[in-house]
């Protein structure tokens, strides 16, 4: 969960300009990297997501009473 807020806050700073760079503005190539980066966590987190969803949905659960 933190993971996925911190790449979430670092994507709406680079889409609001507000990025904390002691160089100066981002120009074109960095916020390309750093969405292109954004955007690969963002779908492995979403990956590793689905796939413990369908982990759990899966088992076959039998209960001894």
């Amino acid at each position: 969960m933190t993971f996925t807020t911190s790449v979430v806050a670092a994507w709406v700073c680079l889409s609001r300009s507000w990025w904390p760079s002691p160089y100066g503005e981002l120009t074109g190539p960095d916020r390309l990297l750093v969405a292109l980066i954004a955007t690969v966590a963002l779908l492995i987190i979403g990956l590793i997501w689905a796939i413990r969803v369908l982990h759990v949905i899966g088992q076959d659960r039998r209960w001894s009473w």
